[in-house]
Formats: C-alpha cells, structure tokens, sequence
C-alpha cells in the first residue's frame, strides 16, 4: 500500500464535463417512489411547483403503496 491511500496520480479522476443535474422526477421519484402511481406524465407537470405538496397528497389520501 501506498503512502497517499493506494491511489496512483490521477487515477481517480473524472474524464469529461460533470454530470447535469437530476430530472426533478427522477429525484422525486428516489424520494417517494410510490408517487408513481400519478404516472410520470402528471408528475413532470406538476412536480417544479408542488414537490412537498404531491407527497402530502400521497400520505392523506392513503394511497396503496405509500409508505406511512
């Protein structure tokens, strides 16, 4: 093993531009996946305006699935 922690001169670098950031549904859907249920469509319209709102609807509305 090597002094620096086993890691050769760059050998851990990233090639190319950082990556963006997330789809807003992807990252909604990571967090609750049981908002599924509204289908994708519904949630890419609605989820840059209502993200916490949506996972309320969710949890009162007892949908099957949801996690309480």
């Amino acid at each position: 093993m090597s002094v620096d922690g086993g890691m050769d001169a760059g050998g851990g670098a990233m090639k190319g531009p950082p990556p963006g950031p997330a789809d807003p549904v992807e990252r909604l859907l990571r967090e609750w996946p049981e908002l599924g249920v509204f289908g994708v469509d519904w949630l890419r319209t609605w989820a840059p305006y209502a993200r916490r709102q949506i996972a309320g609807i969710a949890r009162r509305a007892d949908i099957p699935g949801w996690r309480s």
